[in-house]
């Protein structure tokens, strides 16, 4: 009994390092559902309804598969809630506008070393000459509004 324990103990700790590793080291990767199969995996034992170690890594293969099915999509939604606004670190920053510019027009800005595709924001009446530093007001798709 004192063998299953100790295995239990370290499913358990193992689920807890992946969590952490999860939330303080490589955010994004999945850790967090393995790390959510190996807590479950450590409960079961824990519970004595698992004792054979294929069956404890058949489990914790598919508790895995579940917690992600299961916490996947409401975990994505809070990540991009209401609140937060998709490339808002972008909004207010200066760019250089490669070339001119004229209302209605796609061109194109350079902002933090990448070339990206611009349009003056609708509030701008005239054309912008090329080699201007402007603005970014807002991001539509892949395209960046500027004054």
């Amino acid at each position: 009994m004192d063998f299953l324990q100790n295995i239990n103990h370290l499913w358990l700790i193992a689920g807890a390092v992946l969590v952490i590793f999860e939330f303080f080291i490589a955010p994004g990767v999945g850790f967090l559902f393995a790390g959510l199969g190996a807590i479950t995996v450590g409960a079961l034992l824990q519970a004595g309804l698992i004792n054979e170690q294929i069956w404890q890594w058949i489990i914790f293969l598919a508790a895995t598969l579940v917690w992600l099915l299961v916490l996947y999509k409401p975990l994505a939604r809070f990540k991009m809630s209401k609140d937060h606004k998709p490339f808002s670190d972008m909004v207010g920053r200066k760019a250089i506008l490669v070339n001119s510019l004229l209302p209605g027009e796609t061109g194109q800005v350079k902002w933090s070393g990448t070339l990206m595709n611009a349009r003056l924001d609708p509030s701008v009446k005239e054309s912008i000459a090329g080699g201007a530093e402007v603005v970014i007001t807002h991001v539509e798709g892949n395209v960046v509004l500027v004054k």
